[in-house]
């Protein structure tokens, strides 16, 4: 992959020198490359698997947050094809922060307003584009089974689920259905670990939609805009997702 990463950089941004990250810095579902360039100075390239339009919208969604003021990276290209089902794209590069990891009430509240002031930005943006939302927030895939379709998860031992467990979830996507709420576009994976801060309250950086300042990448969380992840879900799935996580 290094190789044709290269080669697009070299296309896209120029000339420079492409350096993969360690493997775990693009979250489970992309690779993160830092890439030099003589022109454009230093960005991240993000590699994931995902359709070229899915992404191409995560983009335009989280361009729209950043010029907003959102303290996000900032997409530098648009997406494009490396290889067989697989998507690339460049953003700036926003190193620095820490990832805050203590169960306090004062660091969730600030992480609940970071999030609503994304909330408040995306409020008017179709939901057009962005595809079939994260496997951790499809409660009612279209084959109408309980779970989305998931090949690490549906490789695993399903009888060691308990049974309560499927039946919270059956009652979750029952009242989920039910629901007469409007679809909106959001952050579906807003985790600690997406998300830098400088200082006790300054974020610098979000959500693998971002990226170093994540560990190095925005991605799937921008295009999960990323890591936003962007879904379109009624707000009670993503209130329901930050809670479960804070």
């Amino acid at each position: 992959m290094h190789v044709q990463v290269e080669a697009w950089c070299l296309r896209a941004l120029g000339h420079g020198t492409l350096t993969q990250l360690r493997s775990d810095a693009g979250g489970q579902m992309s690779s993160l490359f830092r890439f030099d360039s003589d022109e454009r100075g230093t960005v991240a390239v993000k590699v994931r698997p995902d359709s070229r339009d899915r992404i191409s919208r995560c983009l335009q969604l989280q361009t729209i947050a950043a010029d907003a003021g959102f303290p996000c990276a900032r997409p530098v290209t648009d997406a494009d094809r490396l290889g067989p089902g697989m998507v690339v794209s460049a953003e700036s590069w926003r190193p620095g922060g820490q990832m805050h990891v203590d169960e306090d009430l004062p660091f969730a509240g600030r992480s609940a307003s970071l999030l609503a002031d994304l909330a408040g930005i995306l409020e008017l943006q179709s939901p057009t584009g962005l595809g079939t939302p994260p496997p951790w927030m499809h409660w009612n895939p279209v084959t109408g089974s309980l779970w989305p379709p998931n090949p690490v998860v549906d490789a695993m031992d399903q009888a060691r689920v308990p049974g309560h467990v499927h039946a919270i979830a059956r009652t979750v996507s029952d009242r989920l259905s039910r629901a007469t709420l409007p679809l909106v576009t959001g952050h579906g994976d807003w985790e600690s670990q997406n998300l830098r801060w400088e200082g006790s309250s300054q974020p610098v950086g979000s959500s693998r939609l971002g990226q170093p300042r994540c560990p190095s990448g925005s991605g799937h969380c921008w295009g999960s805009i990323g890591s936003i992840r962007q879904h379109h879900r009624p707000d009670t799935c993503v209130l329901g997702s930050f809670g479960r996580i804070h």
